[in-house]
């Protein structure tokens, strides 16, 4: 009977040991407000935000064929997190694609047709492109005669000027295309 014993004793132990190796870097990574593992989750994913800074952000609307107008949601757009979609309207809008080492050939003739520097581009100057892809890829499994379809899709960039959790909803640019 001692062997159970000592194997018992083994396996609580061991298992005593590992719960706090996990907990007790979880718990001082916490404590210290630093990541214990390289990258973490909530670190890819959360800011630091302060209510005194202002903030853009954007929301797609959609013309429906029923004449009404109504947000789009991203995610079934582009089968990928809200995040993302953001960061790549915001990307766009700001015409980040042009300021990358290798970009793409119709990015560099663009630049070089509007005066050889990125930052002589109209603002979003590839957003129109984007938005009629989205429109695309919304419509593509409706029928025709759906009400759901877009007939026009709309990227209202928006101002919330901070300081307080209220007037988020200042409209301050907007990007509309007419689809098929």
């Amino acid at each position: 009977m001692p062997t159970d014993r000592n194997a018992e004793t083994r396996w609580i132990t061991w298992y005593c040991t590992l719960t706090v190796i996990l907990f007790g870097g979880l718990g001082a990574a916490w404590a210290f407000d630093r990541p214990f593992y390289p990258i973490t989750v909530w670190s890819l994913f959360s800011g630091t935000a302060s209510l005194k800074q202002s903030t853009e952000y954007h929301v797609l609307v959609g013309e429906f064929v029923d004449g009404t107008e109504r947000p789009v949601r991203a995610l079934p757009l582009n089968n990928a997190m809200t995040s993302r979609m953001g960061t790549l309207l915001g990307y766009a809008t700001a015409n980040r694609s042009f300021t990358i080492d290798r970009m793409h050939p119709d990015n560099q003739r663009l630049i070089d047709s509007g005066g050889g520097e990125a930052s002589q581009l109209i603002r979003g100057v590839r957003v129109s492109e984007l938005l009629t892809i989205l429109g695309r890829i919304h419509n593509r499994g409706l029928p025709q005669g759906s009400p759901h379809r877009l007939v026009g899709l709309r990227l209202e960039e928006r101002q919330w000027p901070g300081g307080k959790y209220a007037d988020y909803a200042r409209p301050s640019y907007s990007w509309r295309v007419a689809l098929e």
